[in-house]
């Protein structure tokens, strides 16, 4: 009997701790929030949300949130507050911009490499948990860790500007750091080049320009993929005409946390309008 009744006080004991654990699980340290999260899935009033509505993100610092569609647009800004003493930890957010001073009551945790959050649209008091009935107005959304497309931006950004200066310099090294063996160009021609033709063409001193403007530059990211669009011109010195004008795309991808040029297309900046009356051909014009 003594025996037994050890065993079972150890049991107790064992059991308390295993249960003091648990709660200091789901204790929120506020630096787990900080960063970029994408929503991956989420329910309101008990019915899954749909999956073409994920994809957005959210951006934590340590006192805001900034939420964004799939491609880095900015859609609604709030400050937040966390109060850490309760379980599941309580948020409160406040819009401040758009409908500033808007706010409501939600619960948030991170566990397992996901951040949930849960809030109620009507203002009915805060919710209790991060599952959701019918007949409750509460949204529940469920994150995991991403990166932030402002920062995809920049990086892309960041090799494009070494790319135009490795063709405006003619030094195929830097260009080569950024490409795949699957890189193709096609140009203005019709023409498409591999690897080994663009790097003939970055080294042939016909091609050599003093100076590269790029215009026009827009950077949208697709999670490891970014698609650029602008406009490129190259001028010599002693050209009072650009040498090239052309309008581009390039296809990158993230590899290995490394952003590499997978495909480039260039069509000419003119673009042919129609005939005036009369006339037997069209006159050539630059393209809006």
């Amino acid at each position: 009997m003594r025996l037994s009744a050890t065993m079972v006080v150890a049991i107790l004991l064992s059991s308390a701790a295993v249960s003091r654990a648990a709660d200091r699980d789901s204790i929120l340290n506020p630096e787990q929030l900080v960063g970029a999260w994408k929503l991956v899935s989420g329910e309101r009033g008990g019915k899954a949300m749909a999956k073409e509505s994920t994809g957005g993100i959210f951006v934590f610092s340590k006192d805001t949130l900034t939420g964004k569609n799939r491609y880095g647009e900015e859609l609604s800004w709030m400050s937040y507050t966390l109060d850490t003493t309760q379980n599941p930890v309580a948020m409160n957010l406040t819009i401040t911009k758009g409908f500033a001073g808007e706010s409501c009551e939600a619960i948030v945790e991170v566990r397992d490499g996901q951040l949930r959050l849960c809030y109620n649209l009507e203002k009915k008091g805060r919710p209790k948990t991060f599952e959701t009935k019918e007949g409750e107005n509460n949204r529940s959304m469920t994150f995991v860790k991403t990166g932030d497309p402002a920062e995809s931006q920049a990086a892309v950004q960041a090799v494009s500007e070494k790319k135009w200066k490795a063709r405006r310099d003619q030094n195929p090294e830097p260009f080569m750091e950024l490409m795949r063996l699957k890189y193709t160009r096609t140009g203005p021609s019709g023409k498409t080049r591999d690897v080994g033709e663009a790097l003939f063409e970055y080294n042939d001193p016909k091609s050599k320009v003093g100076a590269v403007v790029v215009t026009d530059q827009q950077i949208t990211i697709y999670g490891d993929t970014a698609v650029e669009t602008g406009r490129a011109t190259g001028t010599k010195k002693d050209a009072k005409t650009p040498v090239w004008d052309v309008r581009y795309t390039m296809t990158w991808v993230k590899e290995d946390g490394q952003w590499a040029l997978v495909n480039e297309h260039q069509n000419r900046a003119e673009c042919a309008v129609l005939p005036a009356l009369g006339a037997d051909t069209a006159e050539p014009k630059t393209c809006d």
